[in-house]
């Protein structure tokens, strides 16, 4: 007998599986979409992140590159601010600036018995040092000594609608950025201590070709353990005709040369600069400083003038802007008048310091003390900053014999030349410094 055959299952899905499977896959689509606006926002607000830093970053830089302490784009100018730097990837940036200035009062209690110099809050951000120099009410407070801190904040808002911001810091010196780097703290009250300088020997006979020059009145290293040599003058190039706004070199005294090399013991920085003055431009609150002069055993610093300003610089861009203190400092006598004050003079063999400039035609005449005029200053670095030297005289330089005929090998002098210098040196310091 035959058994009847048992129906064979159909396999597959039912509707209700169906619908199961749909659900749960749309809720991982749903959380992978989820992530990925998360993955989105983060890297939207990392870039944007990124780039507010950058652009606070970059407005403190432009803050810290000013060029001198006073006038045009100086350290006094730095004040609060705000600007709209543009739009980057999308996002829109706002940035805004706060100075906080810092003032050095060696005397904040008014008892001068008592050593607790500080800096202290000064409510102006810009402006000459608060002290009766300039204008101000008799205080401690020390001329260009001071900093400012600057809080920079960039604000933008993300995708979502949030307000985000960044804020970087940072504390800016009294000091132009060029000079800075340069400065040598003083290490007792005659002789700077400076940054070690390693010179080429000066009396190889390509000494100018290594970047140093023998002076020919140094003394004898075998004697007293010292020489003096400078370094070749090096011009600064401004403006579009390329004029020479400023020639810098250095004095250096140096021992015993070992292996070609010696280490310079000393440092004389000095600038040469040329300027366009003018007695329009005279700032009625601020006080110059009488020359800084060499003592014998440093330049010393400079006294603080009894005068106010009488002329200031017209900042001529192809000029150095060292021509601030040029025009500014540079000053012994007005009309017979005396503004010299305390201290030194520039020029103590003239009665009347008149000051003079071209005409059309190219002839030199007084500028009778108004209107522009042109002037030249030779400063010297002092405890970190340029300062007006004491004018030089042409009766201090002698010429040096050397070879002239046009040959290839250098130009160095004989032996009775370099002799006869010698002797010229010794005998004018003889009679100018040590007998009077």
């Amino acid at each position: 007998m035959t058994q009847p055959s048992t129906p064979r299952r159909q396999h597959g899905f039912s509707l209700i599986e169906v619908l199961v499977a749909a659900v749960v896959l749309a809720v991982g689509l749903l959380g992978l979409v989820s992530l990925q606006a998360a993955l989105m926002r983060a890297s939207n607000d990392a870039r944007a992140f990124t780039e507010a830093t950058a652009l606070a970053k970059d407005q403190l830089e432009t803050l810290r590159t000013f060029n001198n302490m006073k006038t045009g784009s100086s350290y006094q100018a730095l004040t609060d601010g705000s600007d709209s730097p543009g739009t980057f990837g999308g996002t829109s940036f706002s940035r805004s600036w706060t100075v906080a200035r810092f003032v050095y009062n060696q005397d904040p209690d008014g008892n001068s018995a008592t050593a607790d110099g500080k800096f202290v809050t000064y409510a102006e951000d810009t402006g000459d040092t608060p002290n009766a120099y300039n204008g101000h009410a008799a205080t401690g407070y020390v001329d260009n000594t001071e900093f400012k801190r600057i809080a920079v904040n960039v604000t933008w808002t993300d995708v979502q609608g949030t307000s985000r911001s960044v804020t970087l810091e940072d504390a800016i010196a009294a000091v132009a950025p060029s000079d800075s780097a340069l400065i040598a703290k003083s290490g007792s009250a005659v002789i700077p201590r400076t940054i070690e300088v390693i010179i080429n020997d000066p009396t190889l006979t390509n000494g100018v070709a290594n970047g140093v020059i023998p002076l020919a009145f140094s003394s004898d290293p075998s004697v007293d353990g010292t020489s003096t040599a400078a370094t070749n003058p090096q011009p600064k190039l401004l403006g579009a005709d390329f004029r020479v706004a400023e020639t810098r070199y250095d004095v250096l005294t140096y021992g015993t040369v070992s292996n070609g090399t010696a280490v310079a013991q000393s440092k004389v920085e000095t600038t040469v600069v040329g300027c366009t003055c003018s007695y329009a431009n005279a700032d009625n609150t601020v006080t110059g400083f009488r020359p800084t002069y060499w003592n014998g055993f440093r330049y010393v610093p400079p006294e603080q003038a009894s005068n106010k300003q009488p002329a200031g610089w017209v900042s001529a861009d192809n000029e150095s802007a060292k021509c601030t203190a040029c025009c500014r400092d540079h000053h012994d006598q007005v009309g017979g008048s005396s503004v010299a004050g305390t201290g030194a003079k520039f020029d103590p063999r003239r009665t009347t310091h008149a000051h003079f400039s071209h005409d059309v035609s190219g002839n030199l005449v007084n500028s009778n003390n108004a209107g522009s005029y042109e002037e030249s200053c030779r400063l010297i670095r002092v405890d970190g900053a340029f300062r007006v030297a004491a004018d030089a005289y042409t009766d201090q330089v002698n010429l040096l014999e050397t070879k002239n005929d046009f040959g290839t090998t250098p130009y160095v002098p004989t032996a009775q030349a370099a002799s006869n210098y010698q002797r010229f040196a010794l005998a004018f310091l003889d009679a100018r410094v040590v007998n009077n």
